[in-house]
Protein backbone atom coordinates (compact mmCIF):
# COMPACT_ATOMS: atom_id res chain seq x y z
CA UNK A 1 0.00 0.00 0.00
CA UNK A 2 1.12 3.58 -0.69
CA UNK A 3 -0.35 7.07 -0.59
CA UNK A 4 -2.39 8.28 -3.55
CA UNK A 5 -1.14 10.95 -5.98
CA UNK A 6 -3.82 13.34 -4.70
CA UNK A 7 -5.30 11.74 -1.57
CA UNK A 8 -6.32 8.35 -0.32
CA UNK A 9 -4.38 5.14 -0.90
CA UNK A 10 -3.21 2.72 -3.57
CA UNK A 11 -3.38 -1.01 -2.83
CA UNK A 12 -1.71 -3.72 -4.90
CA UNK A 13 -2.22 -7.48 -4.82
CA UNK A 14 -3.90 -10.09 -7.00
CA UNK A 15 -7.36 -11.27 -7.99
CA UNK A 16 -9.05 -14.38 -9.41
CA UNK A 17 -12.21 -12.41 -10.30
CA UNK A 18 -11.57 -12.39 -14.06
CA UNK A 19 -11.51 -16.20 -14.24
CA UNK A 20 -8.53 -18.47 -14.80
CA UNK A 21 -5.24 -17.77 -13.06
CA UNK A 22 -4.57 -14.76 -10.87
CA UNK A 23 -4.09 -11.25 -12.24
CA UNK A 24 -2.21 -8.33 -10.72
CA UNK A 25 -4.78 -6.00 -9.12
CA UNK A 26 -4.44 -2.31 -8.29
CA UNK A 27 -7.11 -0.42 -6.34
CA UNK A 28 -7.26 3.32 -5.63
CA UNK A 29 -9.33 4.58 -2.68
CA UNK A 30 -10.12 8.00 -1.31
CA UNK A 31 -9.10 9.06 2.19
CA UNK A 32 -12.17 7.32 3.65
CA UNK A 33 -11.39 4.00 1.99
CA UNK A 34 -14.07 4.26 -0.71
CA UNK A 35 -12.94 2.69 -3.98
CA UNK A 36 -12.26 5.28 -6.71
CA UNK A 37 -11.07 2.80 -9.33
CA UNK A 38 -9.80 -0.77 -9.51
CA UNK A 39 -7.83 -2.33 -12.37
CA UNK A 40 -6.53 -5.83 -13.10
CA UNK A 41 -3.56 -6.65 -15.33
CA UNK A 42 -2.58 -10.05 -16.64
CA UNK A 43 -2.26 -12.49 -19.48
CA UNK A 44 -2.68 -16.22 -19.93
CA UNK A 45 -0.46 -17.04 -16.96
CA UNK A 46 -0.13 -15.87 -13.36
CA UNK A 47 0.44 -12.30 -12.18
CA UNK A 48 0.94 -11.15 -8.58
CA UNK A 49 1.37 -7.60 -7.30
CA UNK A 50 3.72 -7.14 -4.34
CA UNK A 51 4.55 -3.43 -4.02
CA UNK A 52 3.63 0.06 -5.23
CA UNK A 53 5.26 3.48 -5.32
CA UNK A 54 3.71 6.93 -5.78
CA UNK A 55 5.65 9.25 -8.09
CA UNK A 56 4.95 12.94 -8.71
CA UNK A 57 2.01 12.29 -11.05
CA UNK A 58 1.76 8.52 -11.49
CA UNK A 59 2.23 5.11 -9.86
CA UNK A 60 4.69 2.27 -10.26
CA UNK A 61 3.76 -1.29 -9.26
CA UNK A 62 5.80 -4.49 -9.24
CA UNK A 63 5.45 -8.21 -8.63
CA UNK A 64 5.87 -11.09 -11.05
CA UNK A 65 4.39 -12.53 -14.24
CA UNK A 66 4.43 -15.90 -15.97
CA UNK A 67 2.59 -14.61 -19.06
CA UNK A 68 5.42 -12.58 -20.58
CA UNK A 69 9.18 -12.30 -20.17
CA UNK A 70 12.20 -14.55 -20.46
CA UNK A 71 11.76 -17.11 -17.67
CA UNK A 72 9.37 -19.17 -15.58
CA UNK A 73 8.62 -16.01 -13.58
CA UNK A 74 9.85 -12.53 -14.34
CA UNK A 75 9.80 -9.28 -12.42
CA UNK A 76 7.01 -7.12 -13.82
CA UNK A 77 6.81 -3.33 -13.53
CA UNK A 78 3.77 -1.35 -14.65
CA UNK A 79 3.62 2.44 -14.67
CA UNK A 80 0.09 3.83 -14.32
CA UNK A 81 -1.29 7.33 -14.64
CA UNK A 82 -3.36 8.89 -11.86
CA UNK A 83 -6.53 7.22 -13.21
CA UNK A 84 -4.96 3.75 -13.38
CA UNK A 85 -4.38 3.61 -17.14
CA UNK A 86 -1.12 1.79 -18.03
CA UNK A 87 1.65 3.99 -19.44
CA UNK A 88 4.07 1.11 -19.97
CA UNK A 89 4.69 -2.49 -18.87
CA UNK A 90 8.15 -4.04 -18.64
CA UNK A 91 9.65 -7.33 -17.46
CA UNK A 92 13.10 -8.11 -16.08
CA UNK A 93 14.92 -11.33 -15.35
CA UNK A 94 16.54 -14.38 -16.85
CA UNK A 95 15.58 -17.92 -17.75
CA UNK A 96 14.44 -18.96 -14.28
CA UNK A 97 12.45 -17.39 -11.43
CA UNK A 98 12.65 -13.63 -10.74
CA UNK A 99 10.25 -11.74 -8.45
CA UNK A 100 9.90 -8.06 -7.50
CA UNK A 101 8.91 -7.34 -3.89
CA UNK A 102 9.79 -3.67 -3.17
CA UNK A 103 10.22 -0.29 -4.84
CA UNK A 104 12.01 3.01 -4.18
CA UNK A 105 12.80 6.17 -6.14
CA UNK A 106 16.58 6.22 -6.58
CA UNK A 107 17.01 9.65 -8.20
CA UNK A 108 15.06 12.04 -10.38
CA UNK A 109 13.37 9.86 -12.97
CA UNK A 110 14.97 6.60 -11.85
CA UNK A 111 13.66 3.78 -9.66
CA UNK A 112 14.93 0.61 -8.03
CA UNK A 113 13.10 -2.70 -7.75
CA UNK A 114 14.22 -5.21 -5.12
CA UNK A 115 13.28 -8.86 -4.89
CA UNK A 116 14.90 -12.21 -5.47
CA UNK A 117 16.23 -14.22 -8.39
CA UNK A 118 17.15 -17.74 -9.40
CA UNK A 119 18.40 -16.55 -12.78
CA UNK A 120 21.33 -14.54 -11.41
CA UNK A 121 23.71 -15.05 -8.49
CA UNK A 122 25.34 -18.06 -6.88
CA UNK A 123 22.67 -19.64 -4.68
CA UNK A 124 19.22 -21.19 -4.73
CA UNK A 125 17.80 -17.66 -4.79
CA UNK A 126 19.70 -14.41 -4.38
CA UNK A 127 18.60 -10.89 -3.48
CA UNK A 128 17.94 -9.05 -6.75
CA UNK A 129 18.23 -5.28 -7.29
CA UNK A 130 17.33 -3.50 -10.53
CA UNK A 131 17.55 0.18 -11.45
CA UNK A 132 15.30 1.46 -14.24
CA UNK A 133 14.69 4.85 -15.84
CA UNK A 134 11.37 6.68 -16.16
CA UNK A 135 10.48 4.65 -19.28
CA UNK A 136 11.24 1.33 -17.60
CA UNK A 137 14.51 0.76 -19.42
CA UNK A 138 17.05 -1.29 -17.46
CA UNK A 139 19.99 0.78 -16.18
CA UNK A 140 21.73 -2.00 -14.20
CA UNK A 141 21.01 -5.12 -12.17
CA UNK A 142 22.83 -6.77 -9.26
CA UNK A 143 22.45 -9.89 -7.13
CA UNK A 144 23.64 -10.60 -3.58
CA UNK A 145 23.90 -13.81 -1.62
CA UNK A 146 25.65 -17.08 -0.99
CA UNK A 147 25.23 -20.77 -1.67
CA UNK A 148 21.75 -21.09 -0.17
CA UNK A 149 18.64 -18.89 -0.38
CA UNK A 150 18.45 -15.11 0.05
CA UNK A 151 15.01 -13.46 -0.37
CA UNK A 152 14.77 -9.65 -0.65
CA UNK A 153 11.75 -7.93 0.90
CA UNK A 154 12.52 -4.19 1.10
CA UNK A 155 14.70 -1.42 -0.30
CA UNK A 156 15.42 2.12 0.93
CA UNK A 157 17.45 4.99 -0.49
CA UNK A 158 20.23 6.15 1.86
CA UNK A 159 20.46 9.99 2.10
CA UNK A 160 24.24 9.99 1.56
CA UNK A 161 23.85 7.78 -1.53
CA UNK A 162 23.14 4.14 -2.26
CA UNK A 163 20.60 1.69 -0.93
CA UNK A 164 19.82 -0.57 2.00
CA UNK A 165 18.18 -3.91 1.22
CA UNK A 166 16.25 -5.96 3.75
CA UNK A 167 16.12 -9.71 3.19
CA UNK A 168 16.22 -13.16 4.72
CA UNK A 169 19.39 -15.23 4.38
CA UNK A 170 19.86 -18.98 4.51
CA UNK A 171 23.59 -18.75 3.85
CA UNK A 172 24.88 -16.35 6.49
CA UNK A 173 24.10 -16.03 10.20
CA UNK A 174 23.46 -18.29 13.15
CA UNK A 175 20.61 -20.53 12.09
CA UNK A 176 18.44 -22.01 9.39
CA UNK A 177 17.65 -18.44 8.26
CA UNK A 178 18.29 -14.96 9.62
CA UNK A 179 17.41 -11.32 9.01
CA UNK A 180 19.90 -9.84 6.54
CA UNK A 181 20.73 -6.20 5.79
CA UNK A 182 22.84 -5.17 2.78
CA UNK A 183 24.22 -1.68 2.13
CA UNK A 184 25.22 -0.73 -1.43
CA UNK A 185 26.50 2.34 -3.26
CA UNK A 186 24.37 4.14 -5.86
CA UNK A 187 25.41 1.63 -8.55
CA UNK A 188 24.37 -1.34 -6.45
CA UNK A 189 27.89 -2.41 -5.47
CA UNK A 190 27.88 -4.06 -2.05
CA UNK A 191 29.49 -2.11 0.80
CA UNK A 192 28.54 -4.38 3.71
CA UNK A 193 26.08 -7.11 4.68
CA UNK A 194 25.08 -8.11 8.21
CA UNK A 195 22.87 -11.00 9.46
CA UNK A 196 20.71 -10.79 12.60
CA UNK A 197 19.19 -13.82 14.28
CA UNK A 198 18.57 -16.03 17.28
CA UNK A 199 19.59 -19.54 18.23
CA UNK A 200 16.02 -20.84 18.24
CA UNK A 201 14.27 -22.90 20.88
CA UNK A 202 14.63 -26.04 18.71
CA UNK A 203 18.32 -25.39 18.20
CA UNK A 204 18.67 -24.36 14.57
CA UNK A 205 17.11 -20.87 14.54
CA UNK A 206 14.45 -19.53 12.17
CA UNK A 207 14.29 -15.72 11.72
CA UNK A 208 12.36 -14.45 8.69
CA UNK A 209 12.34 -10.76 7.74
CA UNK A 210 9.11 -9.37 6.26
CA UNK A 211 9.67 -5.60 6.15
CA UNK A 212 11.88 -2.69 7.20
CA UNK A 213 11.52 1.07 7.59
CA UNK A 214 14.03 3.92 8.02
CA UNK A 215 14.28 5.30 11.56
CA UNK A 216 14.49 9.01 12.37
CA UNK A 217 18.13 8.74 13.50
CA UNK A 218 19.34 7.25 10.21
CA UNK A 219 19.12 3.59 11.17
CA UNK A 220 16.41 1.06 10.35
CA UNK A 221 13.76 -1.01 12.08
CA UNK A 222 13.38 -4.59 10.83
CA UNK A 223 10.36 -6.81 11.47
CA UNK A 224 9.44 -10.44 10.83
CA UNK A 225 9.13 -13.55 12.98
CA UNK A 226 11.36 -15.91 14.95
CA UNK A 227 11.25 -19.30 16.65
CA UNK A 228 13.60 -18.10 19.41
CA UNK A 229 11.00 -18.52 22.19
CA UNK A 230 8.28 -20.84 20.88
CA UNK A 231 6.79 -21.90 17.53
CA UNK A 232 6.80 -18.36 16.07
CA UNK A 233 6.79 -14.86 17.57
CA UNK A 234 7.02 -11.37 16.12
CA UNK A 235 10.67 -10.28 15.98
CA UNK A 236 11.63 -6.58 15.82
CA UNK A 237 15.21 -5.29 15.59
CA UNK A 238 16.51 -1.72 15.55
CA UNK A 239 19.93 -1.07 13.94
CA UNK A 240 21.98 2.11 13.48
CA UNK A 241 23.14 3.60 10.17
CA UNK A 242 26.10 1.17 10.02
CA UNK A 243 23.88 -1.86 10.62
CA UNK A 244 24.92 -2.34 14.26
CA UNK A 245 22.16 -3.71 16.53
CA UNK A 246 20.65 -1.18 18.97
CA UNK A 247 17.89 -3.38 20.44
CA UNK A 248 15.73 -6.42 19.66
CA UNK A 249 12.28 -7.41 20.91
CA UNK A 250 10.35 -10.68 20.70
CA UNK A 251 6.58 -10.15 20.88
CA UNK A 252 3.83 -12.76 21.20
CA UNK A 253 0.95 -13.75 23.44
CA UNK A 254 1.18 -17.53 23.54
CA UNK A 255 2.92 -20.72 22.43
CA UNK A 256 1.52 -20.66 18.87
CA UNK A 257 1.98 -18.51 15.75
CA UNK A 258 2.60 -14.76 15.85
CA UNK A 259 3.78 -13.14 12.61
CA UNK A 260 5.25 -9.70 11.94
CA UNK A 261 4.50 -8.44 8.43
CA UNK A 262 4.93 -4.65 8.38
CA UNK A 263 6.29 -1.77 10.43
Amino acid sequence: MCRGVDEGFLLVGYTFSRGGDSDLMVTKTDSNGTVVWSKAFGGTGVEYGNACLTTRDSYLVTGFTTSIGAGSRDVIAIRLDAQGAPIWTKTYGGKELDVGTALAESSEGRYVIAGFSRSFGVGEEDVYLIEIDSEGNLCWQRSYGGSRSEMGCSVHVVPEGGFVLGSTTGTFGKGNCDFYLTRTDDQGNEIWSIPFGNKGWRGYGYDWMSASVPARDGGWVLVGHTDARDILDVYVTKVDRKGRPVWSKILGDGPFYDYGSSV
